[in-house]
């Protein structure tokens, strides 16, 4: 039997259609493997965009209500005047009187701002157990630690063996910070601190941001059916059409409550002496009074009312501890102690 002629053309346009499909189905995966990438990617610039845009919602609260709390005018009499005063975490005003006016909160709460006379700080107090799993969609530690590669903890605002307990990642480490202790930090259990038991806990509680901009408070939790352990919480103004889109949670402290670090140091007590005392002259040679041990040029750290009497220790008190305690009666010798702190000012030198 004679072959067709036809065959052979056929053959080849098999191969040509198949390498077309080929070609294509590459062309197609290419396609949805970029459209899946681009949404990937758009979904990671959105997340970070309402992130900055969360951060700067908190900024911005903090803002209006340092601008309300200082423009020294009574909104509910355009004659009265005002004067404020400011704390960690909040701005007080008064009347002509003296009289407490208005509370600015400068942390994140249910009530932004309270009038005078209902204030009570009773009531700005989170209960015992803020930190169980029912109350974690309305509270949040500020200060909770994580862990550095070490597995040791390291806290965000304040480490709390400041206070002259030891921590248990350095049981050697005795360091007190003057003026500073702990005393029944709520939502502690004892025993191990960690990211969850936290000795020096900083709660506040949560705003929740809604799609139409406004921030809602959630109302006390309520026990779950389903699961006893876990609170329902209620936000108000949260609906289908108004969902909420973020949460956040701030504490904010004016200038005053901040450290330069290129001009504090590591603070030793001097004082002009006043009268005939053991502790202004020295009576005895152990005791070296003040008219004895005057600051000597360029030491700044014992010159009162100089920015370098400010302590670093509370700052970097669990990075460049003192390589003993120091004591509270300090001798020439116990100031080797505080080298660490005076090698890494730019201002105070190491004799």
């Amino acid at each position: 039997m004679k072959p067709s002629q036809n065959s052979q053309p056929a053959g080849v346009a098999l191969v040509i259609v198949l390498g077309f499909l080929v070609l294509i189905s590459a062309i197609i995966l290419g396609f949805f493997s970029s459209v899946s990438t681009e949404l990937a990617s758009s979904k990671a610039t959105a997340t970070t965009s309402s992130t900055h845009q969360l951060a700067d919602s908190a900024i911005n609260v903090v803002m209006a209500q340092i601008v309300d709390a200082t423009k020294g005018q009574d909104a509910t009499n355009s004659n009265a005047s005002l004067a404020w005063a400011s704390q960690p975490g909040m701005i007080r005003t008064f009347d002509d009187t003296g009289a407490a006016k208005d509370f600015f909160k400068l942390y994140s709460s249910d009530e932004m701002t309270v009038h005078g006379t209902s204030f009570a700080i009773a009531n700005e107090k989170p209960p015992a157990d803020w930190n169980a799993a029912k109350h974690s969609e309305l509270y949040t530690d500020l200060n909770a630690p994580g862990k550095d590669q070490q597995g040791e903890l390291v806290y965000p605002i304040i480490d709390p063996s400041a206070d002259g307990t030891p921590s248990p990642n350095r049981p050697d480490d005795k360091f007190k910070v003057d003026g500073f202790s702990i005393t029944s930090p709520p939502g502690f259990t004892g025993g191990t601190e960690s990211p969850v038991n936290n000795r020096a806990p900083m709660p506040v509680k949560w705003l929740y941001v809604l799609k139409d901009g406004s921030l809602k408070p959630a109302t006390n939790p309520t026990v779950s059916a389903t699961n006893p352990a876990v609170g329902d919480v209620t936000v108000s103004g949260a609906t289908d059409a108004n969902p909420i889109v973020g949460r956040i949670a701030f504490w904010a402290d004016d200038e005053t409550a901040k450290v330069n670090i290129n001009t504090a140091s590591e603070g030793t007590y001097w004082d002009v002496p006043r009268i005939y005392s053991n502790q202004d002259f020295g009576k005895y040679p152990s005791i070296h009074g003040m008219s004895m041990c005057q600051p000597v040029q360029h030491e700044y750290q014992r010159y009162p009312g100089h920015p370098a009497t400010t302590c670093l220790s509370p700052i970097f008190g669990s990075l460049l501890p003192v390589t003993a305690p120091y004591p509270t009666n300090p001798q020439s010798a116990d100031a080797k102690n505080l080298d660490p702190y005076y090698a890494i000012t730019p201002r105070v030198g190491l004799l």
